[in-house]
């Protein structure tokens, strides 16, 4: 599969670099140029425009290219991680992904949860960031992709599904699920389900409806602790 990748890589003049950095997000030494010709997406980020780094960044390949021949990769200049960046000033929010290395992911929440608390950028527009209570709101986008956010007022197990509620049973608030299956994804990151309650939490994803509003947490980068108690 690996070397699968490297070759695809090869082909638009990329390298599939080895994350070596542990504990910082800082560019590897086997990071790359942009190359001419080469399609990339930054793969952490989602953006009303379209987002490329400058010609003089550095890159780190997460992975081969997607359906559409865009490599996902994480980028770095002068000044350090170009995502990091774009989240800070709100050009940029995070979307879901399992690509992107741990302490990069770490640093990227930490950008955006500064954004959205000084309102800048995209989160200056209220559609941007749906309160977690907001019943009328979260109906409104049943279907869709959204980042909505608020206090945890209760964890619950209930045979394989933990449920992380934010409101009341009969509220229209919002309640976010983990399967049993992926605890052990979210624990690896540090997050305890069962100790999100009184926090206050971010969550990334689609809602569906069921006896209310619902989004499916499958992988860690799904929530965002956003302030503790």
């Amino acid at each position: 599969m690996r070397a699968r990748a490297r070759s695809r890589l090869a082909a638009v003049g990329l390298l599939l670099c080895s994350y070596q950095s542990a504990r910082s997000c800082e560019a590897p030494a086997d990071a790359v140029s942009v190359v001419t010709g080469a399609r990339i997406r930054l793969a952490a980020l989602s953006s009303p425009q379209p987002i490329a780094p400058d010609p003089a960044a550095r890159l780190v390949a997460l992975g081969p290219p997607d359906r559409h021949d865009r490599v996902p990769v994480i980028a770095f200049d002068g000044q350090g991680s170009v995502e990091a960046r774009l989240l800070r000033d709100g050009l940029a929010r995070l979307t879901v992904t399992r690509l992107v290395p741990r302490p990069c992911w770490a640093h990227f929440e930490s950008a955006e949860t500064e954004a959205v608390r000084d309102r800048r950028g995209l989160w200056a527009a209220p559609a941007a960031l749906i309160a977690a209570t907001n019943a009328e709101a979260l109906k409104a986008a049943a279907g869709r992709f959204i980042i909505a956010e608020g206090r945890v007022i209760s964890v619950r197990t209930l045979g394989r599904i933990t449920y992380v509620n934010f409101g009341r049973a009969d509220s229209g608030a919002l309640t976010a699920t983990i399967n049993e299956r992926d605890l052990p994804r979210f624990r690896e990151r540090g997050l305890e389900p069962a100790a999100f309650r009184g926090h206050i939490l971010r969550v990334r994803g689609t809602v569906s409806f069921r006896r209310g509003p619902v989004i499916a947490a499958a992988i860690p980068e799904a929530m965002t602790i956003a302030s503790g108690r």
